[in-house]
């Protein structure tokens, strides 16, 4: 029979603004790569799909070095995707993934650290929902300057910029 445990309501806030944030920087590193693999985007979105975040960060790595050896840009790379397997792994100490809550907050489905134990206790979750968060916008800033120093074709997004 399932367990099933009640977390209180400001901790499941915490936890799922830690996992809506993850979720937007895992976008962010998703369309990085897919505008680094070349021209053919739907073809980069077929290798990316289905990929472990710390696989599509693997990927991105490998992609962004071998096309950018500009120092400033590689240093400021090392550090953001550092950052960004930091609070991956920080995330999956606490939870895996997570399906949708009822109108009164009972989480339908968490799914906790492998090990069983979930790190509610030790870490600060709402501190590294805002650090996910600073890291998205820090992130941008560096898509932006990729993008203005010409060693990307185009921003992520909609609009379509290009060279």
């Amino acid at each position: 029979m399932e367990k099933k445990t009640k977390l209180n309501e400001d901790v499941v806030r915490a936890v799922g603004r830690m996992v809506i944030n993850l979720q937007c920087l895992e976008f962010d590193v998703a369309r990085l790569t897919w505008i680094m693999s070349g021209s053919d985007e739907y073809a980069a979105q077929l290798k990316t799909s289905g990929k472990r975040f710390s696989d599509l960060c693997d990927l991105l790595s490998s992609l962004f070095h071998d096309q950018v050896d500009a120092p400033y840009f590689v240093e400021t790379f090392e550090r953001l995707i550092s950052r960004i397997r930091t609070v991956n792994k920080d995330r999956n100490r606490i939870v895996h993934s997570w399906w949708f809550t009822d109108r009164v907050g009972e989480v339908s489905r968490v799914k906790t650290a492998k090990d069983g134990q979930d790190d509610l206790e030790v870490l600060d979750v709402n501190a590294l929902a805002v650090s996910i968060n600073t890291l998205i916008d820090d992130f941008a800033k560096f898509i932006d300057e990729l993008y203005e120093a010409k060693l990307i074709r185009k921003k992520p997004g909609v609009s379509g910029i290009s060279n």
